[in-house]
């Protein structure tokens, strides 16, 4: 039977070790634990798991230190993992039917995607190669963002995407995330003066994606520009690609636009079919308000075909902004039928984007006559804000999507449920709540107050207010016994 050891490198990780072992120990038949240096319970929460720990002592190289954990094991797979990541049950599984199937040859390599949570909930991911066969000769190489993938394609080995995810805990602070860069920056600058010419690319990749994310822009794109090499290009177009995307929007922030289109443009001429380009070069056209550019670009792009292989990022994010701008860029454009279809793809990848729901909802109430569609958008948002308890920290929009509902209701004689909008918003603009009202006419009178003390804090729903004190004024018109 195919045999599968664990290999880790940990330091202090009592906090997480437990869980990441606990996750993976039924699919695994040893665990390796290279201690560097803990000064906590991490040794002996490993032993509890029945894992074989040996203590190395820190050289400032995580490849040496993985490449240990690899001197030790004798099974004929290996799956590496860090302390903060862990195996959901329905991964569990997948990795036991994948071990199932583990070729006697030893030719193939595994990528699993890698799930990086933050604390706002949304995860980006990557691939990573994890699992692969223990062979004379394989072995990890770089001083930071170690790689064995080098080692596996020089021996021949393939490699294979799965379905299995692997969770990693590590950045969901903001804190923590830049503590890890900080940490990151001297090994990756050490790194630098060891790294033979033509392959510095990838250091310098790293050094941008590090002062990048530590808002250091200018530095960023100094070492972005550095990585734009052939042998970049050639050897991880991924690469490549990413740190020429992140220069051009350096560039637009810097009030350089055309500059950043022309590096856009020229990836889009390397690599013309490239989504994930594409879809930059569009947004890039947006920002500049160049709205037929853009339609024409975004038009080529497939959202649900972007990607960047092994380096992360938000699919869902891109999907959502994508189809937002196009809902943006047609309504501007006039064609209002198209702009609602984007709008609803948008919402169906982010339901809960507020801002949207208001969008959408006024453009088919005001633009395409659509008050039906429209009631189902803003009893949603509405629910939502009410539910999450946001109603302060997002009131210009509940305001909204009240007024728009009760223009909706009072133009169907739904006059009931005008009334209790009527008491949302006179208690969200902290007017007096508690009123009997003994018929329409008071009612009229409640919303143009609430249009007037709207009007009095230049809030843009006042006219909404009075719209719809008008529209309950025709109502009593035509029926004076109400």
């Amino acid at each position: 039977m195919t045999t599968l050891s664990l290999c880790m490198v940990v330091k202090d990780e009592e906090a997480n070790l437990a869980r990441c072992l606990k996750s993976v120990q039924p699919a695994v038949d040893e665990i390796i634990v290279v201690d560097t240096g803990s000064t906590d319970k991490t040794p002996e929460i490993a032993k509890q798991f029945g894992a074989k720990v040996y203590s190395y002592s820190w050289n400032g190289n995580f490849s040496e230190a993985r490449n240990e954990a690899l001197k030790h094991a004798s099974g004929d797979y290996i799956i590496w993992l860090d302390a903060d990541e862990c195996l959901r049950n329905q991964d569990l599984k997948k990795l036991i039917q994948l071990k199932a199937e583990f070729p006697a040859e030893k030719n193939i390599a595994y990528a699993v995607k890698i799930l990086n949570y933050h604390k706002r909930g949304i995860p980006d991911s990557a691939y990573q190669t994890r699992i692969f066969p223990h062979i004379p000769g394989v072995k990890f190489e770089g001083r930071i963002h170690e790689q064995v993938s080098f080692s596996l394609e020089k021996l021949g080995v393939s490699f294979q995407p799965t379905n299995i995810k692997i969770c990693h805990l590590g950045y969901l602070t903001k804190e923590l995330w830049q503590a890890k860069i900080k940490r990151n920056l001297p090994f990756l600058q050490k790194a630098l003066t060891e790294t033979e010419s033509s392959k510095k690319w990838a250091i310098y990749f790293y050094l941008g994606m590090c002062y990048l994310n530590l808002g250091e822009e200018d530095l960023a794109h100094i070492h972005f520009a550095q990585a734009l090499t052939p042998d970049c290009k050639k050897q991880n177009p991924y690469f490549y690609i990413t740190a020429g995307v992140h220069s051009a929007k350096i560039l637009e922030k810097t009030g350089e636009s055309s500059q950043g289109i022309q590096l856009l443009l020229k990836l889009k001429e390397e690599f013309p079919k490239n989504d994930f380009i594409l879809y930059h070069l569009g947004e890039a056209y947006f920002q500049i308000k160049n709205y037929e550019q853009a339609l024409k670009v975004l038009s080529q792009c497939r959202p649900e075909r972007i990607n960047l292989g092994t380096i992360p990022f938000t699919l869902s994010e891109y999907q959502f902004k994508y189809h937002y701008y196009m809902g943006l860029i047609y309504e501007t454009l006039g064609e209002t039928t198209s702009a609602i279809s984007m709008y609803q793809k948008a919402l169906e990848i982010r339901p809960h984007a507020i801002e949207l729901v208001a969008l959408l909802s006024s453009l088919l109430l005001f633009k395409a006559n659509q008050g039906e569609k429209a009631i189902y958008y803003l009893v949603k948002g509405i629910e939502f804000l009410e539910k999450k308890g946001r109603l302060e920290a997002q009131k210009e929009i509940y305001i909204g999507l009240c007024l728009m509902l009760a223009f909706i209701l009072s133009q169907k004689c739904r006059i009931e449920e005008c009334v209790f909008l009527a008491e949302r918003l006179l208690k969200i603009i902290h007017l007096p709540v508690n009123r009997v009202l003994n018929n329409l006419e008071e009612l009229i009178g409640i919303y143009q107050e609430i249009g007037k003390k709207l009007q009095s804090t230049n809030l843009i729903w006042a006219p909404l207010a009075f719209e719809t004190a008008k529209q309950l004024g025709l109502l009593l018109e035509e029926n004076p016994s109400h």
